[in-house]
């Protein structure tokens, strides 16, 4: 099958019988990914089956993305096709308010742990052999809730999951990056208190445009010296390439980037003409947390390729494929992205970067890093 001339929303479901063979295929063998949000990783039907239990409405938001009243403002959203409309809901709502209907519910430690064990069970299904999920404590202090008891409510339902599923978990703590900066330093003084409990790394996340990396200096530089690893959204949503290379630039030398999540702009390679992006990269093994189909749907991006995962992989980029928030779009999974790049770029691409989320993981010794990945191979 020869590789995909173009890789669109529309590009992404398999049609052939060889596409569908290869589709089938990679759902069935093990999987890894580092980059995923927990709140955006929940199954519609789960959310309203936990709000139901324990009488939880849910409407849509009052106002759009830009302030002005919302058409279906105060609309129920009483069914699982509903709650996708407002996940899937891009350019019109608020990022906040979309997550709102799953980070409403995360409010008491009974629930974030029911919540987070229902988000386990669901990765056992897609054959995912370990993750490191992202969680942001600050939208589950609405009901008196600390940051502390929220991570820990988090920690413990991984404990169960991975316990009633085998699946290996580890946990980042993420800063919205809408916060300020007090608060933000808040958020990495928790993750410091559970970096060996489970936390292993910082994260920085949400609308980048309004809010640079800069803005949270202090809160990375708090986790230096310690075991934490740090990893920025950066590149992903600014209107230029200039910006978006400048915030990659900016998370790798003042927030000591151990990851940047989607870098959509890498290919370029430079910033500013003079500071060489890949060779920052590489000499401080810093892992790419690329996501196409979040790209994608997001508007970011209208094909795929531009991404040039293979280029980046050839010149000694670290690159690991994931899914983000695979149940807020369709076609989200990690299996559907791991797809669009085999068609991309061939399968044999897809064999040498398929256990790559292992390699690059956080939580992981080296020994246990060369036994998952041995199970992960795509023949």
């Amino acid at each position: 099958m020869p590789p995909a001339e173009h890789m669109t929303l529309a590009d992404i479901r398999p049609r052939t019988r060889q596409e569908l063979e290869l589709a089938a295929a990679i759902a069935g063998i093990p999987k890894a990914l580092v980059h995923n949000h927990l709140d955006g990783s929940i199954p519609a039907e789960i959310v309203l089956k936990l709000a139901k239990e324990r009488d939880v409405e849910f409407s849509f938001p009052e106002k759009d993305r830009l302030g002005n009243p919302s058409p279906r403002h105060g609309e129920a959203i009483d069914s699982p096709d509903k709650l996708r409309e407002l996940w899937g809901g891009w350019g019109t709502y608020d990022i906040v308010d979309q997550f709102s209907a799953t980070t409403s519910l995360m409010q008491t430690r009974e629930c974030i742990i029911a919540m987070t064990q229902e988000y386990v069970k669901s990765l056992q299904k897609q054959n995912i052999l370990y993750v490191e999920t992202r969680f942001a404590p600050q939208y589950c202090t609405q009901q008196g809730l600390s940051l502390d008891e929220s991570v820990a409510a988090a920690l413990e339902g991984l404990k169960r999951g991975s316990a009633e599923t085998g699946v290996r978990t580890a946990l980042i703590v993420c800063i919205g990056r809408e916060s300020d900066v007090e608060t933000g330093l808040e958020i990495a003084e928790t993750a410091l208190a559970y970096q060996h409990k489970g936390v292993v790394a910082l994260d920085l996340a949400c609308w980048e445009v309004p809010y640079p990396p800069e803005l949270h200096a202090k809160a990375f530089e708090a986790t230096l010296g310690s075991d934490l690893k740090r990893t920025v959204h950066a590149g992903e949503m600014c209107s230029t390439q200039e910006e978006n290379l400048r915030n990659i630039f900016t998370a790798l030398r003042v927030l000591h980037a151990d990851g940047i999540g989607h870098a959509i702009p890498l290919p370029a390679r430079t910033y500013g003409a003079v500071h060489d992006l890949w060779k920052m990269f590489k000499e401080g093994n810093v892992r790419l947390e690329s996501n196409p189909i979040s790209n994608l749907t997001l508007g970011s991006i209208s094909d795929a390729r531009v991404l040039e995962l293979n280029t980046l992989a050839n010149n000694g980029i670290l690159v690991t494929i994931n899914d983000d928030d695979p149940k807020m779009w369709r076609n989200g999974e990690l299996a559907c992205n791991l797809y669009a790049v085999a068609r991309m770029h061939g399968t044999d691409f897809l064999k040498q970067v398929i256990a790559n989320p292992v390699r690059a993981a956080f939580g992981l010794s080296e020994k246990e890093k060369e036994n998952l990945a041995a199970k992960m191979e795509f023949a």
